[in-house]
C-alpha cells in the first residue's frame, strides 16, 4: 500500500513537471506573440481599440485562456504495460476535481446567465430609450398641429375684425352720405331764403315808390328828375 502511493506521488510529480514544461513554453510563445503586438500597436496601420470591460481577446491569445495540454504526454506504446511516466490523478483527485469544474462550469452558468439579464436589460433600456424619443416625436407633432390649429384661430380673428373695420368704413360713409344730402339741403334753403328775402326787399322797395308817388302826386310836385 505505501509503495503504492510513492507512485502515485512519483506519476504526480511527473505529470506536474509535464504541465509546468507546457506552461513555460505558452509564457515565451505569450512574450513573444505580446511583443510582437506591442510593436505592430506601435505602427499607425495597426493601431488596436480598446473597450473598457471587453476582453482583449485574439486569435494570438486564444491559446493563452485554454488549458494546458501535451498530447506526446499521453502517448502510448504498449497499451498492456502503460508508462508509469504518464500524467495521473487519484480517484480522490479525480473526485476533487470533478466538483471542482461542476461548481466552476456552475458559477461560469450564473454569470452567462447574469450576462445574458444585463443583455436583455440594456436591449429594454434601449427600447425604452426609443419608445420615449417616439413619445417625444409625437409630441412635437401634437404642438406643431395645435400651432396650426393657432394660427388658423388667429387668421379667423383677423378676418372677423377686417369685416368689422369694413362694417365701420361702411357705417362712415353712408354717415358722410347723409350729412353731404342735408348740407346739399340746407345750402338750398338757404338759398331759397336769400331769394325770398330778395323778392321781400324787393316788393317793400317797389311799395315805397308807389307811396312816394302818390305823395308827389297829392302835393302837387314836379316829379322828381
Amino acid at each position: 500500500m505505501p509503495a503504492k502511493k510513492s507512485v502515485s506521488k512519483t506519476a504526480a510529480e511527473r505529470a506536474k513537471k509535464a504541465v509546468d514544461k507546457v506552461n513555460s513554453g505558452r509564457k515565451s510563445k505569450s512574450k513573444s506573440t505580446k511583443s510582437k503586438s506591442s510593436a505592430i500597436a506601435n505602427t499607425p496601420q495597426g493601431r488596436e481599440l480598446t473597450v473598457n470591460g471587453l476582453s482583449d481577446l485574439t486569435p494570438d491569445n486564444v491559446s493563452e485562456s485554454v488549458p494546458a495540454f501535451e498530447p506526446t504526454n499521453y502517448n502510448i506504446s504498449d497499451p498492456l504495460a502503460p508508462s508509469e511516466s504518464m500524467p495521473r490523478v487519484t480517484d480522490e483527485q479525480h473526485d476533487r476535481n470533478r466538483l471542482i469544474y461542476k461548481e466552476t462550469q456552475n458559477a461560469l452558468d450564473s454569470v452567462g446567465l447574469a450576462m445574458d439579464t444585463s443583455k436583455k436589460r440594456f436591449e429594454t433600456i434601449g427600447k425604452q430609450a426609443k419608445a420615449i424619443g417616439a413619445g417625444i416625436d409625437a409630441a412635437t407633432t401634437i404642438n406643431e398641429t395645435k400651432g396650426k390649429a393657432v394660427k388658423y384661430r388667429t387668421s379667423e380673428e383677423l378676418l372677423e375684425q377686417e369685416f368689422l373695420k369694413l362694417d365701420i368704413a361702411g357705417r362712415q360713409t353712408t354717415t358722410a352720405t347723409q350729412v353731404r344730402d342735408y348740407a346739399y339741403t340746407s345750402l338750398d334753403e338757404d338759398i331759397e331764403q336769400a331769394r325770398i328775402r330778395s323778392e321781400i326787399a324787393a316788393a317793400k322797395s317797389n311799395k315805397l315808390e308807389s307811396d312816394l308817388k302818390a305823395l308827389t302826386s297829392g302835393l302837387s310836385l314836379p316829379p322828381a328828375q
